[in-house]
């Protein structure tokens, strides 16, 4: 039988300069990214109680969305995904590989699959809106014990490196990691005048706020 892949432990690839050792940590082996990790334990716990649907916002490039389509047909609940489309006002390749678990609502934008999402789930029964970014209470406790585990397989190091587009997975590394320096890199998900990112712009760590590119501009 196939190894499920959010169950596998973390790759890891060496880049050597000439200061430091940097180590990749890739979680891109996985589908749907780090969130797989806790999104299947996460929506087990929350069909126990009774929730059959779930309900996701994303933005085109988004890998939350991948992660709960894979996490859906895990535990066997239905998932409806409201997502925009791409800057050429296509369905990304993201949106592509959701759809083969969950229903997919093309959108204009990030503000209109949130307002939709909302609306949907309050027209549903036993229907739950799972944040941007996974950013639940519940999920966030998952992910905790997850990356704690997999954190034991790297070793030491001084300084993380990682990207913020919701800040769900900034938030959880600062509380498992108090006394390392994170360096946070917005990938312009979400505006800088947000709450989520005016918030980590608060911490004492280094976020650069701008890109010269964005998630919603092409690389050739």
């Amino acid at each position: 039988m196939k190894e499920k892949m959010f169950c596998q432990p973390i790759k890891t690839s060496l880049l050597k300069t000439k200061k430091t050792n940097i180590l990749v940590v890739r979680d891109d082996y996985l589908e749907g990214g780090t969130k797989q990790r806790a999104a299947i334990p996460f929506l087990n716990k929350l069909k126990e109680e009774g929730i059959e649907e779930f309900v996701y916002a994303s933005p085109f490039s988004g890998f939350a969305q991948i992660a709960l389509s894979i996490s859906s047909k895990e535990a066997k609940v239905s998932s409806t995904i409201f997502s925009s489309l791409d800057n050429m006002g296509l369905v990304s390749s993201y949106t592509k590989i959701a759809s083969k678990n969950s229903k997919i609502i093309s959108c204009k934008d990030l503000q209109e699959a949130e307002r939709l999402s909302d609306f949907y789930q309050k027209s549903k029964k036993n229907c739950l809106k799972i944040p941007l970014g996974f950013n639940h209470p519940l999920f966030i406790d998952f992910l905790k014990k997850e990356l704690k585990e997999q954190l034991k397989l790297i070793g030491n190091f001084n300084r993380i490196w990682l990207p913020v587009g919701s800040g769900t997975l900034a938030k959880t590394f600062k509380d498992i990691l108090p006394n390392k320096h994170i360096v946070c890199v917005n990938i312009r998900v979400i505006e800088d005048e947000d709450y989520r990112i005016r918030h980590i712009i608060k911490w004492k760590t280094h976020l650069i706020t701008r890109l010269r590119r964005s998630l919603k501009q092409p690389v050739n």
